[in-house]
């Protein structure tokens, strides 16, 4: 849980000690949340091969748009599983957070037709900034992930398209 400073008697607001951006958890919370980054880099290297693929037998080039943002996914986990190892547990939730939903909304530019699907994506990434950040930073997750998912919800109905499938 969340530990907050004694407040009593500060009595001007730079007296007050700042605010974590990130609560403190036992080794085996930070063992489960690099768990979870692995298991959507696993997943993300498959969505590499898969649009890489689909790419070439289809003609369809910009599936490398979907594979390449994919791999940003990797490279950027990367980075926030080391900040995560060396205890820097608020700095590697945000970048996981941020860049998933980023990326996903390029992922929804790239192929229009998959964008809700995209933003059902979204809340895997609420729920990890939800777990694992401070109340401050949970609340920069919950904004930016509306505005995401909103974003891609729009294009959808922009381009009117669902899941390639044309409307009834």
């Amino acid at each position: 849980m969340e530990r907050r400073p004694d407040l009593a008697g500060v009595k001007s607001s730079s007296e007050r000690p700042s605010m974590p951006l990130a609560v403190n958890f036992d080794a085996t919370e930070l063992a489960r949340a690099r768990y979870t980054i692995y298991a959507n880099i696993y997943c993300c290297a498959e969505w590499i091969v898969l649009n890489a693929a689909a790419a070439l037998l289809l003609g369809t080039p910009r599936l490398f748009g979907l594979a390449g943002a994919a791999l940003a996914m990797i490279v950027s986990w990367a980075l926030a599983l080391r900040d995560l190892s060396a205890g820097k547990v608020a700095r590697g939730v945000l970048n996981y957070v941020i860049s998933g939903l980023l990326l996903l909304l390029c992922m929804g530019l790239f192929a229009p037709e998959m964008s809700v699907l995209f933003m059902f994506a979204t809340f895997i990434f609420l729920a990890f900034g939800l777990s694992y950040a401070s109340a401050t930073a949970s609340s920069f997750v919950v904004v930016l992930t509306m505005l995401v998912a909103g974003a891609l919800l729009f294009v959808s109905v922009a381009f009117d398209v669902t899941s390639g499938s044309p409307r009834v």
